[in-house]
C-alpha cells in the first residue's frame, strides 16, 4: 500500500506547473526625465512609465537594477540584465543589441555655457581649446558620424572632453568653472537647467532616435516585437499613458504644495491598507481553495487504490524516462524507458546516481542546488544524458522534491528531444536569413527614409544573418558615399555583390569575415549566403529606384511650380507693373491741370495713392514668386534680404547665423528648395506660432549643408498635426525630399519649434 501510494504521489508532482511570468531584468540609470533610478529603489521615469504599462499588458515581470550609463551599457552587453530603456539609436548599437523598431521619441545633444560667459557658440568650430564636459558613453558624445567627438576629429578642431558618471555631475562642472560648456540631452537640459545659472547655445549635435535596447538573440526579438506592437497601440490612444506620462515628464509641472513628510506618511498607510486587503483576498481565496481540495479529496478517496494502479501502470508505459531518488542518492526506480533509451539495465541504472547520467557539467550545479534541504522545490533544465554505448541523446528533464513520511524523495522525467533539437537548428538558419530580408524590406516603407538610414538599417540586417555574425562585416559603396559596419576592414574572404538602379550599377554590397576557422577558409560562404547576398542586391535596387522614381516625381512636380512662378512674376513685372506704372504717369499729368477745381483734384489724390499701393502690391507679389535677389546673389543674400524686410514688418525678432558669406555657390535646385522651407516656416511662424525670437542657422561642412530653424513660441502637438495633414509641413518636407536632404521637425506645445534640414553634398 505504501508503495503505491508513493507512485500516485510522485505521479503528482511531476504535473506541469502553472505558467509563471516571463520575469525581465531591466537596468535603470539616471537620464531625467526619461529614466531616473528613484530616491527609495523604485524606478521612474517617461520610458518607465511606458514600460511598466507594455509590462502589465504583455503579462511581464519586471525586476530593476540601477547603474551608471556606461555601466548599464556594460551589463547588457554582457546578458546581466535583459532590457535597458532610453537607449539611442545607431547602428553599432543595432548590431550589438536587440532594438526595438517603433521611435519612442526623438531627441539630440544640446550644448550649454555658463550665464556669465560672453564668448558666442554658435557651430563647432567655436569649440576650439574648450573644455566640455559630457556623460560617459553618452551617444551625443560618441555617436560615429554625428557625435561631438566625431566632430571635432573630423574637424581637427583641439578640445578636451571631461566624462562624468551622470548629467548632473557634467553640469556641476560647468557651473563650478571647471568646464567651459556642457553636452546635455534636448529634455534634461529643458527641464532641469532653468534654476542653474547656465543658458543654451544654438549648436545641436547628434539627432538621434531613443529606443528600447534588449539583449541579442532570438527570443529577445521576439519581445522586442511584442513591446512594438503594444507601443503602437498606445501612441494611436490619446488617453494611453504614452500621452498622460509625456505630459507628466515632458513638461514643466507646478510643485507639490503638500510638504515631502506628509507624502510619505500618507504613502506608508495606504501601503499598509494595500498590504491589509491583499492578505485578507489571498486567505479568502486560500479558504476556499482549501474548502474545494477537501471535497474533492473525500470524494475521490473511494477511487484511491484503483488511481495508485492506474498511475502505476502510466509511468511505465510512458515514452518519457522516469527515475526516484533521495538527495545525495542513488537510483531508487526507474520505468521501463529508462533503460530502452540509455541501454543500461535495470540494476546497472539503480547503482548509479543521477549526476551520473548527465553527459555535460553545464547544469550540474542545478542538481546540487534541488538536492540542498533549501533548494528549489521544482526545476526544469534542458541536457544531454549518456548511453551504454558512449553516445549521448538532449532531453528537457523535470524534477520535484516531496516528502513522504518525513523521508525527502526526488521524482524525475526527461524526454527525448532530438527531433526539436534538430528542427530548431534549421528554423533558426532559415529565419535569420528570412528576418534578414523582412528587416531590409520594411526600410522603404519607413516614413521620410533616406539614404543614410536604407543603408544603415540593411547593414544593421544583415551582419546577424551569416553563419559567423560576430566576425562578419559589411561594407555598402553607393555613388560617392561608403557605409560600413563597425571594424569593417578588407579581407582575404569576401563576396560582393553590385548595387543596381534602373539597369545601371551605382554600387556595390561587400561582405567579409574577420576571421574564420580553419576548416571554413577554402569555403567560407554557403551556397544560401551567395543566394542571400544577391536577393539582398536587388531588394536594395527595389528600394533605391522606388525612393528615386518618387523624388523625380516631387522634383519635377516643384521645378514645374517655380516655372510657373517665374512667369507669372515676369508678367506681373512686365505688364501689369508697367500698365500701372504709365497709368500713374497719366495721372501725374491730369493733376498738373490748372482747370481742376479742389473736389476734382481730391478725387485724383485719391486715385493717386490706391494706384501707388497697387503697385507696390505688384511688385512684392513678384518678389515672393520669385525674389531676384535669390537668382542674382544666391541663398545666403536672399534670407538676409528676406529677414530685413520682415523686422521692418513684424515684432518678431530675427537672427541668422552662418558660417560662410553671401558669395557661396550653390546649385541653383538647393538654394531654390532651401530658400521655399526658409520661406514656408516663416510664414507659419508668423501665422500659428505667436513667437518673440526666431533663430536661423545655417552652416557648411565638407560633405553637408546644416539648415535649423527655431523659434519660442507656443509649439503644437505633432501627432494631432501628422492626423491633420498639415499643409506647410508636407510642403517643407517634399522640398527636401526633391533634393535628397534629410528634414526632421520637433515640436511640443509650450516649448517652441525646431526645424533641421541636412543635405549631403554628393
Amino acid at each position: 500500500m505504501r508503495k503505491a501510494l508513493l507512485i500516485f504521489l510522485a505521479l503528482l508532482a511531476v504535473l506541469p506547473a502553472l505558467s509563471q511570468p516571463t520575469v525581465i531584468k531591466v537596468g535603470v540609470y539616471d537620464n531625467p526625465p526619461l529614466t531616473m533610478t528613484g530616491g527609495q529603489g523604485q524606478p521612474a521615469g517617461y520610458l518607465i512609465d511606458v514600460l511598466e504599462e507594455i509590462a502589465r499588458q504583455e503579462g511581464w515581470q519586471l525586476s530593476y537594477q540601477a547603474y551608471t550609463f556606461a555601466d548599464a551599457l556594460q551589463a547588457l552587453r554582457e546578458g546581466h540584465i535583459d532590457l535597458l530603456p532610453a537607449v539611442a539609436w545607431s547602428p553599432q548599437r543595432d548590431s550589438l543589441f536587440t532594438l526595438n523598431r517603433i521611435s519612442v521619441l526623438t531627441n539630440w545633444g544640446k550644448l550649454y555655457k555658463r550665464e556669465d560667459d560672453d564668448r558666442t557658440y554658435l557651430s563647432v568650430e567655436d569649440l576650439r581649446s574648450k573644455t566640455i564636459a559630457a556623460l560617459q558613453g553618452d551617444i551625443y558624445l560618441e555617436e560615429p558620424q554625428r557625435g561631438l567627438r566625431s566632430l571635432l576629429r573630423q574637424l581637427s578642431i583641439p578640445a578636451t572632453i571631461v566624462e562624468t558618471g551622470t548629467y548632473e555631475a557634467a553640469l556641476d562642472s560647468v557651473v563650478q568653472g571647471r568646464a567651459d560648456l556642457v553636452l546635455l540631452s534636448r529634455y534634461y537640459g529643458i527641464l532641469h537647467t532653468n534654476d542653474r545659472p547656465v543658458v543654451k547655445t544654438p549648436v545641436n549635435i547628434a539627432y538621434t532616435s531613443v529606443r528600447y535596447a534588449f539583449a541579442s538573440g532570438p527570443q529577445y526579438r521576439i519581445l522586442a516585437e511584442a513591446l512594438d506592437k503594444r507601443l503602437q497601440q498606445l501612441m494611436a490612444d490619446r488617453s494611453s499613458v504614452y500621452y498622460s506620462s509625456a505630459k507628466k515628464h515632458l513638461s514643466y509641472q507646478p510643485q507639490d504644495w503638500l510638504p515631502p513628510w506628509l507624502w510619505q506618511v500618507l504613502a506608508t498607510v495606504l501601503a499598509g491598507l494595500l498590504v491589509l486587503v491583499v492578505f485578507v483576498v489571498l486567505l479568502q481565496h486560500q479558504v476556499k481553495k482549501k474548502t474545494r481540495e477537501l471535497r474533492l479529496t473525500n470524494r475521490e478517496l473511494v477511487h484511491t487504490q484503483r488511481g495508485m494502479r492506474l498511475a502505476e501502470q502510466t509511468i511505465e508505459a510512458s515514452q518519457d524516462i522516469g527515475f526516484w531518488f533521495q538527495p545525495q542518492g542513488k537510483l531508487i526506480r526507474v520505468n521501463q524507458a529508462a533503460m530502452r533509451l540509455t541501454g543500461f539495465d535495470k540494476d546497472e541504472l539503480l547503482g548509479m546516481s543521477p549526476r551520473d547520467l548527465l553527459a555535460t557539467t553545464i547544469n550540474r550545479h542545478l542538481y546540487d542546488k534541488i538536492n540542498s534541504p533549501n533548494g528549489p522545490a521544482h526545476l526544469l533544465l534542458e541536457d544531454r544524458l549518456r548511453k551504454k554505448d558512449g553516445g549521448t541523446f538532449p532531453v528537457e528533464i523535470s524534477l520535484d522534491r516531496f516528502t513522504l513520511d518525513g523521508q525527502t524523495y526526488i521524482c524525475g522525467f526527461a524526454r527525448d528531444i532530438t527531433s526539436r533539437v534538430k528542427a530548431q537548428r534549421e528554423l533558426l538558419e532559415r529565419n535569420k536569413e528570412l528576418q534578414c530580408l523582412y528587416r531590409i524590406s520594411q526600410l522603404g516603407t519607413e516614413p521620410n527614409c533616406t539614404d543614410e538610414t536604407i543603408f544603415t538599417g540593411a547593414i544593421a540586417a544583415m551582419l546577424p544573418a551569416w553563419q559567423y555574425p560576430d566576425k562578419t562585416c559589411v561594407q555598402i559603396q553607393y555613388k560617392n558615399r561608403i557605409f560600413e559596419s563597425p571594424e569593417y576592414r578588407q579581407t582575404p574572404w569576401q563576396l560582393s555583390e553590385p548595387l543596381l538602379m534602373w539597369g545601371q550599377v551605382v554600387g556595390q554590397i561587400t561582405v567579409g569575415y574577420t576571421d574564420l576557422p580553419a576548416d571554413a577558409k577554402d569555403k567560407p560562404f554557403l551556397d544560401e549566403e551567395v543566394s542571400l547576398l544577391q536577393g539582398i542586391g536587388k531588394l536594395l535596387g527595389s528600394i533605391l529606384e522606388s525612393k528615386d522614381a518618387e523624388r523625380q516625381i516631387i522634383a519635377s512636380i516643384l521645378a514645374t511650380e517655380d516655372q510657373e512662378r517665374s512667369r507669372i512674376a515676369k508678367e506681373l513685372h512686365d505688364s501689369v507693373g508697367q500698365t500701372l506704372s504709365a497709368l500713374a504717369l497719366h495721372l501725374n499729368n491730369l493733376k498738373k491741370d490748372r482747370h481742376l477745381n479742389k473736389e476734382e483734384k481730391d478725387k485724383l489724390a485719391r486715385i493717386d495713392s490706391l494706384l501707388k499701393a497697387a503697385i507696390g502690391e505688384t511688385r512684392s507679389v513678384a518678389h515672393n514668386l520669385m525674389p531676384p535677389t535669390l537668382t542674382d546673389l544666391g541663398f545666403v543674400a536672399a534670407v538676409d534680404n528676406l529677414i530685413a524686410r520682415l523686422q521692418e514688418a513684424s515684432d518678431i525678432k530675427f537672427t541668422f547665423h552662418t558660417n560662410q558669406d553671401a558669395s557661396l555657390d550653390i546649385p541653383t535646385d538647393i538654394a531654390f528648395a532651401l530658400y521655399r522651407i526658409v520661406q514656408e516656416a516663416i510664414n507659419n511662424i508668423i501665422k500659428h506660432a505667436a513667437a518673440s525670437e526666431v533663430t536661423i542657422q545655417f552652416l557648411v561642412y565638407n560633405d553637408l549643408l546644416s539648415l535649423s530653424i527655431e523659434d519660442n513660441g507656443k509649439g503644437f502637438d505633432m501627432v494631432k498635426s501628422q492626423k491633420n495633414s498639415n499643409f506647410g509641413i508636407n510642403s517643407m518636407r517634399n522640398r527636401a525630399a526633391s533634393i535628397g536632404a534629410d528634414i526632421s521637425i520637433d515640436s511640443q506645445p509650450g516649448h517652441g519649434t525646431h526645424i533641421h534640414v541636412s543635405v549631403p553634398l554628393n
